[in-house]
């Protein structure tokens, strides 16, 4: 499974009560985070567990708003009107390393989205501050304000 080919299907939001508006599904099987809530994840992408889970294959825990909720693929596929042909552990890899291929790509997108923000913040505080000594050199009444001497200032015309 190519990961840009998964990344850019279509993805409907998940048939399961209550988790509708946190994820979305496409038929292949692959469940992520809604695009709203990417930018805060850095991990959008869910994986399957493949446990003991008797006929049902694999299922996604899903974790919202303070609830639990467990779905098999067998359910999402039904549910989305497509054929289920069973799950094999061949199938399961490769979801499995699809999914930790786009989380990967995404945890360094969110990075350097992170350090991208950490310097326009700095960027913002570094303006602020220059504006604010140069009110303070040039303005008396501006200085006296903030250092508590107002000499030569003029308090009607405020300069």
């Amino acid at each position: 499974m190519n990961p840009q080919d998964v990344e850019h299907s279509v993805f409907v939001p998940i048939p399961v009560r209550g988790m509708r508006q946190f994820f979305l599904v496409n038929g292949q099987g692959f469940v992520r985070v809604r695009a709203d809530s990417m930018l805060q994840n850095p991990c959008p992408w869910l994986c399957p567990d493949f446990g003991e889970h008797g006929i049902h294959g694999p299922l996604y825990t899903l974790r919202a708003a303070g609830k639990k909720k467990e779905i098999s693929v067998r359910q999402l596929l039904r549910a989305l009107g497509k054929p289920f042909s069973g799950v094999n552990r061949a199938w399961f890899r490769d979801v499995c390393t699809c999914v930790e291929q786009l989380n990967a790509r995404y945890q360094n997108l969110w990075e350097s989205r992170q350090s991208l923000n950490r310097m326009e913040r700095e960027s913002i505080a570094r303006m602020l501050h220059k504006s604010a000594n140069f009110g303070l050199r040039t303005c008396p009444w501006a200085s006296g304000q903030m250092e508590g001497s107002a000499l030569g200032a003029d308090p009607v015309l405020g300069f």
